[in-house]
């Protein structure tokens, strides 16, 4: 499952991220609202509603990105965003082989 994530573009990444974050963020305070807040007697207003679904998405997009994040960076010589290895290769030419 993982090396199917590694696998995917990094824009389709980011996407999918964000899409499934935000998606089980407003499903969950869905169903929070639907269950068990009336099951609590917690009166919730229509504007509350709202702010909070938006507070919950965007909260939900700012995890998402810093997963992205973490697994862009995870494999730093693999990938769109590689570092070659001439920088290392010259490094060692020079320190390692006197």
């Amino acid at each position: 499952m993982v090396d199917l994530l590694f696998s995917l573009p990094l824009w389709v990444l980011a996407v999918v991220l964000n899409t499934w974050l935000m998606g089980f963020a407003l499903l969950s305070l869905w169903a929070l609202r639907r269950w068990l807040l009336p099951r609590l007697r917690i009166n919730t207003d229509v504007e509350d509603a709202r702010f909070q679904g938006i507070l919950v998405a965007g909260l939900a997009g700012f995890v998402a990105m810093v997963l992205f994040v973490i697994i862009a960076l995870d494999r730093p010589f693999r990938g769109a965003m590689a570092i070659p290895a001439d920088s290392y290769q010259l490094v060692y030419d020079q320190l390692m082989k006197r």
